[in-house]
């Protein structure tokens, strides 16, 4: 079974949500010691998941099921390593200013983007998944009608 059939009912190749609250989190939170805390853990959980994605097999098996989308299917592998490079940077921003409440701003800022780059990838993977299991399923007939012998 392929990648792209695991990806099932999550619909998400790249769970983002922690991420996400995070990078959405309040400025009061911002200035609690659990954000970064919470921060750091997340952007390691995040890496390690586009790593075990495996982008470039994912992107070579979406582009051959969706031909008229090729450009797009190969550029997830380079989606993934830009993502990769903004999360270690994240996480250089987080051990350099853990605790500083005038960097908390930046550094969430610095998350928005990861967090859009991943969300971005989701809904690539998700709208070819989707493009090829509308080219695969057979046409449907129009109308459900029957036709009655006339008398």
């Amino acid at each position: 079974m392929s990648q792209v059939n695991d990806i099932g009912e999550s619909r998400e190749l790249i769970d983002s949500r922690e991420i996400h609250e995070l990078a959405m989190s309040s400025h009061a939170y911002l200035q609690q010691a659990i954000w970064w805390v919470r921060l750091a853990r997340a952007l390691d959980v995040l890496a390690e998941e586009i790593l075990c994605s495996n982008l470039a097999v994912l992107g070579r098996d979406l582009a051959s099921r969706n031909p008229h989308a090729h450009d797009q299917a190969e550029a997830l592998e380079a989606m993934g390593q830009e993502a990769l490079e903004a999360i270690d940077a994240a996480r250089m921003h987080v051990r350099m200013f853990a605790g500083q409440c005038a960097q908390a701003a930046h550094v969430r800022d610095s998350v928005k983007w990861v967090c859009k780059r991943v969300q971005l990838m989701n809904y690539l993977v998700e709208d070819l998944t989707l493009a090829q299991s509308r080219q695969t399923r057979p046409a449907q007939r129009t109308s459900n009608l029957r036709l009655l012998p006339t008398e």
